[in-house]
């Protein structure tokens, strides 16, 4: 069970950690990081904090190989995500988002507990969980991944992504928090309550796209295997359980599907989600690094509702990487794997119906919420959907990894890479992938090197 706050929490100061280690106070007046504990919370970017723990000073908090904390000097420095980097406008941006998430009864920590207590505060009665005899999902699929080439050098593409799809997809979610009750079929379409069924499936071999994801009967036991799987879509004949969102856009896209078992959440309707989504489209409207961190509470609240994965310390006090476990004693009681699946599968099924369905023939890759697609091809979208990169040449790696041509130089997508990195590293990359020895930098030039046009898998 969920329950808003009888109280509005305390609102802590922020701090800043600056790169040679002084810590910045919201005031401008600085100190080292060493000194007499307060109620302050100090952030840092993950850059900053790895420079000194490489050094010996402090050690990491790793969750499912996320860098989340440095420990260092008797503090705990939450680390900041996307290598914001630590100029002033980066501690206002904190001090900004303290702010806005305050105005709404709520408090801040790490992004994923401030987007919890955002949402605590936007609640008017409990939100009750993991009501009666649910569906067992051993583990929640998180969004596509797939390519529809083989890594190469492509010409004009159109990248098109959805604004916002996780926040919008968890915001307008009907939910009512009751119990899963056993059925023996799909209810009507046009029915909104959530379901889940275990279904058989007939899809045509010949398919571009598989139309469902595979589910794996444990989740890996890693982080970086995690982000490492390959996610198979099958064609041919299988069987699974998924949502009833995700298996009637399978049907939509010409699969057969035989259900033999249901699970509803049927009862009052209930939108839970609408307040808090309300407060995070407000947030995003923030000028400068306030809005990209209320753009990631948006974010983050989905994955509140999983509690699997593996949690360690990394220190380097001896020059040598040193990796002790520390599991997370007891159960999350904010776990509700089937909300994190319905926000998941949602998005998976807009993928496929909006983008892979009528236009699987000119995509050439999916990422979560969006995917590349031939600019031969002009598909009509629904509104929230943009243009957000186009390019002349393309030289593609995978979904996380490629570049492409901007005049006479190249823009790069590298997921997770630190910006001053990025050049390098997808100069190795290409090289080990594509084995090409030199990076061409004109678009004639790049489609000269390898002229065939992009290929079905």
């Amino acid at each position: 069970m969920i329950r808003p706050y009888k109280r509005p929490p305390k609102v802590p100061p922020v701090a800043l950690v600056r790169a040679d280690g002084a810590i910045v106070r919201e005031d401008g007046s600085t100190c080292r990081l060493l000194y007499p504990d307060d109620e302050t919370l100090v952030y840092a970017d993950k850059d900053v904090a790895e420079r000194h723990a490489l050094a010996g000073r402090g050690s990491i908090i790793r969750w499912n190989d996320t860098w989340t904390r440095w420990e260092v000097d008797g503090r705990s420095v939450i680390l900041l995500a996307g290598f914001p980097g630590d100029d002033a406008a980066i501690l206002q941006g904190l001090i900004t988002w303290r702010d806005w998430i305050a105005a709404a009864g709520a408090t801040i920590g790490t992004i994923g507990s401030a987007s919890m207590s955002l949402f605590r505060a936007s609640l008017d009665r409990p939100l009750y969980i993991n009501g009666g005899d649910g569906p067992t999902l051993p583990e929640v699929v998180g969004g596509r991944q797939e390519q529809g080439i083989p890594p190469g050098y492509y010409g004009p593409f159109v990248a098109w992504d959805m604004a916002g799809a996780y926040t919008r997809a968890l915001g307008t979610m009907l939910y009512q928090g009751g119990a899963w009750v056993r059925t023996n079929a799909l209810p009507a379409a046009d029915e909104p309550w959530p379901v889940f069924a275990h279904a058989k499936i007939v899809v045509d071999p010949g398919a571009s796209w598989g139309p469902l994801p595979r589910r794996l009967r444990k989740p890996e036991p890693t982080g970086i295997t995690r982000k490492m799987l390959v996610r198979e879509y099958p064609r041919g004949r299988f069987q699974g359980l998924w949502s009833g969102t995700e298996l009637r856009a399978a049907e939509r896209s010409g699969a057969r599907v035989k259900v033999d078992r249901v699970w509803i959440m049927a009862g009052r309707e209930r939108y839970p989600f609408r307040r808090w989504l309300s407060l995070v489209d407000a947030g995003r409207r923030l000028p400068g690094y306030a809005g990209r961190l209320a753009k990631m509470t948006g974010n983050a609240l989905w994955g509140r509702f999983i509690f699997y994965g593996d949690r360690n310390r990394l220190s380097y006090e001896t020059g040598t990487m040193v990796v002790t476990d520390e599991p997370i004693p007891g159960r999350n009681p904010q776990a509700a794997p089937d909300l994190a699946e319905l926000v998941t599968s949602t998005v998976r099924a807009r993928v496929l119906d909006d983008l892979l369905t009528p236009y699987g023939e000119h995509v050439w890759s999916v990422h979560t919420d969006g995917g590349l697609v031939d600019a031969a091809c002009t598909p009509t979208l629904p509104a929230d959907w943009r243009a957000k990169e186009r390019g002349q040449a393309l030289i593609y790696i995978g979904p996380q990894a490629y570049a492409w041509s901007e005049g006479k130089g190249l823009r790069y997508k590298l997921a997770g890479t630190p910006p001053d990195q990025v050049v390098d590293t997808f100069a190795n990359l290409r090289k080990t992938v594509l084995g090409t020895p030199d990076l061409p930098l004109d678009a004639a030039d790049l489609l000269g090197r390898d002229p065939h046009r992009a290929g079905r898998r």
